[in-house]
C-alpha cells in the first residue's frame, strides 16, 4: 500500500578507493527505509554520481555533478581511506568540493576516515599527505569519525545516521532546506524506581548498602530435616528413571532433588550483591497537551570516579534450597503495564569493556501528560559515596534537539549483620 513521505536526499561522496563503503552506505539506507519509512513518513534516497547523474554538453564533469546532485542533496556523507581524489578547478579534489559545497550551505556533513591497513607498495604518499591536510579541516555541522574495519564502519554508520535522521525529524520540516521555529522539548527524563516504577526527578539521592557478614566463616552447610542421616536423592542417581519420575520431579520441583549444601552461603552472597545496587527504568514524561512521536534519547553517564557504574541490569537467580542441576530463569523483561512500558534501551560499553558509556532509547510515541518507561531495566552500583550526572540528549518531532541532565548522589552505607539475620531477611522478602 502506498503512503506519503518526505524524501531525504543523502549524497555519498568519496574517492575511488572505498567502493565497499559506498555500497554499505546504500544498503544501510535501504535497511532503514524498510524498517522505518512507513511509520516515520520519511524515505532516505542515496545519491551517487555514477548512478544519479547524466552527461551534459559544455560543462565539466564536476560542474554537472554539482548541479544535478550535490546542490540538490539535503546532507552528505564523505568516506576516505588513502586518497583525496582528483583536483578540480576550484578545490583540492572533486570529493572535497562536493563536501565543501554541502557544508557551506549549512547542511549536515558526516565524514568517515578508514584506519584499515594499506599496501605500502601501492600507497601514494603525496596523495595520502593531501588527504591528511584535508582531514584537519572542519565543516559546519560536521561529524568526523574513524573506523578500523568494514564491520565497524557498518555499525557506526547505522547508529550515527539514525541519530542524524532523528535531528531532521526533530526539526519538523517539510523539506530539509527549511528550518522550523525552535521550541523547547516537552519531555522530562527521570529514573523510574520501584515495582511498579515511579518517576524520581533530578536530583536523585540513592542509598546503597555495603553488607558485611560478621560470621561468614561459620556458615554451616544446609541440610533439610528429612535428609539427615539418610541417602540424598539426586536426578543423577542410577535408580531414578524418566519412566518412573515426572518432569517436575526431575527438575527438582515439588520436593524431589537433594538439599543444596551451599544454600546459606549462596543466600549471603546474593544478599550482598542485591543490596549493592539500585535497579531502575528510564522514565519519560510528556508535560505538554499534545502527543510526542519519534522519540530518541541518547544518554551518557558522566562521573569523576571509576567506582560508579550505570548500565544494563545484571540478572542473577536467587538461591534455591534444593539442587536440581537445571536452572529455569525468570523472565528478565518484567512488565509493569503494557501501555506504560515502551522502548528498549541499547547499551554500548566503554573502551575498557567496563561501564556502559552510552545508552539509547527509542519510543514511538508518548501521549499527553503521560509517563512511559523503558521495557528493560538498568542498574546503578558503586563501592563509594559519589556523585554523577546522566547527560541525555532528546530528539522528537515536537521540538529541536535538547540536552538535559539527571544529577545523582550515591551514598554507600556499611551494614554489619550475621548470616542468620541475612537468611531471615532474605526469606521474608
Amino acid at each position: 500500500m502506498s503512503f506519503e513521505a518526505r524524501v531525504l536526499q543523502i549524497l555519498i561522496a568519496s574517492p575511488g578507493d572505498v567502493q565497499t563503503e559506498r555500497q554499505i552506505l546504500t544498503e544501510v539506507m535501504h535497511e532503514w527505509n524498510a524498517i522505518n519509512s512507513r511509520d516515520r513518513r520519511l524515505v532516505l534516497l542515496p545519491l551517487r554520481w555514477e548512478m544519479d547523474t547524466a552527461p551534459e554538453m559544455n560543462a565539466s564533469p564536476q560542474v554537472s555533478i554539482n548541479r544535478q546532485i550535490v546542490d540538490q542533496c539535503d546532507m552528505a556523507i564523505g568516506v576516505f581511506w588513502t586518497r583525496l581524489g582528483t583536483p578540480t578547478a576550484s578545490a583540492v579534489s572533486g570529493t572535497a568540493e562536493e563536501i565543501g559545497r554541502v557544508g557551506d550551505a549549512g547542511k549536515p556533513v558526516m565524514l568517515y576516515f578508514s584506519r584499515a591497513k594499506a599496501d605500502l607498495d601501492s600507497l601514494d604518499l603525496a596523495e595520502y599527505s593531501r588527504l591528511k591536510e584535508f582531514k584537519d579541516r572542519t565543516y559546519p555541522e560536521g561529524l568526523n569519525e574513524s573506523y578500523e574495519s568494514i564491520a565497524e564502519f557498518r555499525t557506526k554508520i547505522s547508529r550515527q545516521l539514525a541519530i542524524k535522521i532523528m535531528e531532521v525529524i526533530a526539526r519538523g520540516v517539510d523539506d530539509a532546506h527549511a528550518v522550523a521555529e525552535e521550541k523547547p522539548q516537552p519531555l522530562i527524563i527521570s529514573l523510574g524506581i520501584g515495582d511498579p516504577p515511579a518517576p524520581t526527578p533530578s536530583p536523585v539521592l540513592l542509598t546503597l548498602e555495603h553488607v558485611i557478614c560478621l560470621d561468614e566463616d561459620s556458615i554451616p552447610e544446609y541440610v533439610e530435616e528429612g535428609e539427615r542421616g539418610g541417602r540424598s536423592m539426586s536426578t543423577s542417581s542410577a535408580d531414578i528413571s524418566v519412566n518412573r519420575v515426572g518432569a517436575a520431579e526431575i527438575l527438582g520441583i515439588g520436593g524431589v532433588g537433594r538439599s543444596n549444601p551451599n544454600y546459606i552461603r549462596e543466600v549471603v552472597e546474593y544478599f550482598k550483591w542485591k543490596k549493592s545496587r539500585q535497579v531502575f527504568r528510564l522514565a519519560v514524561t510528556n508535560i505538554s497537551e499534545e502527543g510526542v512521536r519519534d522519540v530518541y534519547i541518547e544518554m551518557r553517564p558522566v562521573s569523576e570516579y571509576e567506582s560508579i557504574h550505570v548500565g544494563p541490569r545484571e540478572y542473577r537467580p536467587a538461591p534455591e534450597k534444593r539442587s536440581s542441576g537445571i536452572f529455569v530463569g525468570d523472565n528478565i523483561f518484567t512488565m509493569t503495564s503494557a501501555r506504560d512500558v515502551q522502548g528498549f534501551i541499547r547499551s554500548e560499553k566503554g573502551d575498557d569493556g567496563g561501564s556502559a558509556s552510552r545508552l539509547e532509547l527509542e519510543i514511538p510515541a508518548v501521549q499527553p501528560q503521560r509517563t512511559v518507561y523503558s521495557s528493560n531495566e538498568l542498574e546503578i552500583k558503586s563501592s563509594l559515596d559519589t556523585e554523577m550526572v546522566l547527560v541525555a540528549k532528546i530528539y522528537s518531532n515536537s521540538g529541536m534537539p535538547a540536552e538535559t541532565q539527571l544529577k545523582l548522589t550515591v551514598q554507600v552505607v556499611q551494614r554489619k549483620i550475621t548470616y542468620r539475620e541475612i537468611l531471615r531477611e532474605f526469606e521474608d522478602e
